[in-house]
């Protein structure tokens, strides 16, 4: 039997509320999430450094990008 994504979220996934949102997410950038039909929706639930930083932060993604280049994990 095929088992969804949505369906393997939900059991495998810790969940943030009682009752989900159950939005299906394209991209995010900044404060926004975009749902699979266009939707946008600021993320008021986002997680650990999105809360301070965003989604996606250019800063954060060239330093990201630059530590790839270099190593990593040691």
């Amino acid at each position: 039997m095929h088992t969804s994504r949505r369906q393997l979220f939900l059991d495998h996934v810790a969940q943030t509320s009682t009752y989900p949102l159950m939005l299906e997410v394209d991209r995010a950038e900044g404060i926004f999430i975009w749902d699979t039909d266009g939707n946008r929706y600021y993320d008021l639930n986002s997680g650990i450094s999105v809360s301070s930083l965003g989604h996606r932060h250019p800063k954060v993604i060239s330093a990201i990008k630059a530590q790839l280049d270099s190593y990593m994990h040691t």
